[in-house]
């Protein structure tokens, strides 16, 4: 980032008037031998120095990682500026708005509720895992992560080309499981029977957000609804007895999903809280 140079004043400007004489006066000795008038001698043994509210101003930047630097104690920015240059402006730039997106296809509200319902005795296990909210279960096609806000027109056109023909999903819930292994859990959920449709739209997914920057996913598609997360800190052991809880609970449902949308996610305390930014419906 380019800098400024600060505004000081000449050292002329703040040399103090010497006793006995004013402040700017020729000395005597130009006077009567025609000399043209310098600065006055220096006293013997006196070295010329800046003083440190110079050196300081000089040599720091802005707290706020802003252009020019900051003015020390002894130095009157605005005075020592020279008047016809403008006052400089303002180093505070506003940030670029981002928001938090994902691609995903979100489930009948009946389904959600039999799912929170179904998963309730898993939740009292008290384990370290922080659960999707109910109204927040949802199956992600795609991860976008944080995106510039001005880049959204155009994440809402390649949504709109990756729904374009695809007809409703008939998706079948069923079956309990982790990623990546029970020795380890950090993500629970509950599965979905491949389906053709599903796969296709998926794939269209990443072939329209990809030339926007998005890398297309290297590894192979499985779909799930995730249920919670493992908390970062989270011991092995915590988890014992977990692939047996989830052996014990049953749940079957099909969900018919007719929109493809664009989600934002907030993070807040209480978990992850979703928005749907733009959504496409399917035929």
């Amino acid at each position: 980032m380019p800098f400024e140079p600060c505004g000081l004043r000449h050292p002329h400007h703040v040399a103090a008037s010497r006793p006995g004489g004013a402040r700017g006066s020729v000395p005597a000795r130009a006077r009567r031998d025609g000399r043209p008038a310098g600065p006055p001698p220096r006293r013997p043994g006196r070295r010329a120095h800046r003083s440190r509210a110079t050196l300081g101003a000089l040599g720091h930047r802005a707290p706020d990682g802003g252009e020019g630097a900051a003015h020390g104690p002894g130095l009157r920015g605005g005075r020592g500026r020279s008047p016809r240059l403008p006052p400089r402006e303002s180093p505070h730039r506003p940030r670029r708005a981002r928001v938090r997106l994902f691609v995903a296809l979100n489930l009948p509200p009946p389904v959600r509720d039999a799912l929170w319902i179904a998963t309730a005795q898993l939740r009292d296990r008290k384990l370290p895992v922080k659960w999707v909210r109910g109204e927040g279960i949802h199956l992600t096609l795609k991860f976008l992560g944080d995106v510039a806000d001005e880049q959204e027109p155009e994440l809402a056109a390649a949504l709109a080309r990756a729904a374009a023909g695809a007809c409703t999903l008939s998706l079948t819930l069923g079956g309990f499981g982790v990623f990546p292994d029970f020795s380890r859990p950090r993500v629970l959920w509950v599965g979905i029977a491949p389906e053709p449709g599903l796969e296709i739209l998926q794939h269209r997914v990443e072939q329209e957000f990809a030339p926007l920057g998005f890398p297309t996913e290297g590894r192979p598609f499985r779909p799930h609804v995730t249920l919670g997360r493992a908390a970062r800190d989270a011991r092995p052991v915590a988890f014992t007895g977990l692939e047996d809880a989830l052996g014990r609970l049953e749940f079957a449902e099909t969900a018919l999903v007719s929109a493809l949308d664009l989600m934002e996610s907030t993070l807040q305390a209480g978990g992850a809280v979703y928005h749907v930014r733009h959504s496409e419906r399917l035929l």
